[in-house]
């Protein structure tokens, strides 16, 4: 199983993380690399550990998502991929936890930004439509980075994309 989620604050922003363009393992391109992502991964242990903890990597310490099942609201899945929207998390651009900083910013599948974007905005049409204002929001935001063309699209047929739509669709129902 693999969970993720997409942490929404009460005023209705969204938190997004940035893939990094190359994995750190093999120094090729990434899936969706340079692209914004959903906070999530693999099964370790239960949904709330593993969405609590990739969160937490992903965001480089910045991101503290709650431990109450109740927080989430599952909005897509795909085979052995659970999508939830949380609502309630703590968020500190300094880094939440500082004595975890080393480590964390040695975890290099994320670039450690957050682009934070307001849920009314996000297109509720089509996953093109996501999928650009999401690569365009964080160009601008980002000072004009880009993923690679070969990102973009995979970005645009991807389950995260999908998810974000879903997120859009329900966002006046959370």
């Amino acid at each position: 199983m693999k969970y993720y989620a997409i942490p929404i604050d009460k005023d209705g922003y969204a938190y997004f993380s940035i893939k990094a363009g190359y994995s750190p393992y093999t120094n090729n391109s990434w899936f969706c690399g340079g692209c914004p992502q959903v906070y999530g991964g693999n099964n370790q242990g239960s949904m709330i550990d593993t969405l609590y903890n990739e969160a937490l990597e992903e965001s480089h310490g910045k991101i503290l998502l709650s431990k109450k099942q109740d927080d989430y609201k599952a909005i897509h899945k795909n085979n052995s991929m659970h999508f939830y929207t949380c609502s309630t998390f703590e968020y500190d651009d300094e880094l939440i936890l500082s004595e975890r900083k080393k480590k964390l910013n040695e975890y290099k599948e994320t670039t450690g930004e957050v682009l934070i974007l307001e849920m009314s905005k996000i297109p509720r049409s089509t996953t093109r439509a996501v999928a650009s204002f999401m690569l365009t929001s964080y160009f601008q935001k980002s000072g004009g980075r880009r993923p690679k063309p070969i990102n973009q699209e995979q970005f645009l047929k991807s389950e995260t994309v999908k998810a974000i739509l879903a997120a859009s669709k329900s966002f006046n129902k959370l």
